[in-house]
């Protein structure tokens, strides 16, 4: 048996993501628990971050979602890209002119249970950061 909070000190998603910042309204708010997390590109990254006790660079602080999917999957990412931070995943769902627009935040990535995808999925992102230094100057 889990033990509950106390009463005085329970919060709704709903309002700890309208109090946060992440979502405009509790209706918004209400619409994204809903809907699964997902969030604008234009969302700072140290706000959700530290909303959600996920570790970031304080260099990545004050970069938007979209910015900093940009940086780590480069300008030719798609919808379903995905980038690890930590226990969560930030998931490309929507693109415009090369930076995401919506970014989902999935808190256990399902296919990742499996050593054999995680390898693959590490071995993908090797990859492209192998390729995306050699087309800097």
């Amino acid at each position: 048996m889990t033990k509950s909070a106390p009463p005085a000190k329970k919060r709704r998603v709903d309002q700890l993501l309208t109090k946060r910042g992440l979502a405009e309204s509790r209706a918004r708010a209400q619409a994204l628990v809903m809907a699964g997390l997902v969030f604008a590109g234009d969302v700072k990254m140290g706000v959700l971050c530290s909303a959600y006790g996920v570790p970031f660079e304080p260099l990545d602080a004050q970069k938007t979602l979209g910015e900093f999917l940009a940086m780590r999957l480069g300008m030719d990412a798609v919808p379903g890209d995905r980038v690890r931070l930590g226990p969560v995943e930030l998931v490309v769902n929507e693109i415009q002119k090369g930076i995401a627009t919506k970014v989902g935040l999935e808190l256990e990535a399902p296919d990742e249970r499996l050593p054999v995808l995680r390898f693959l999925h590490r071995l993908r992102d090797t990859i492209r950061k192998t390729f995306k230094t050699r087309k800097q100057p």
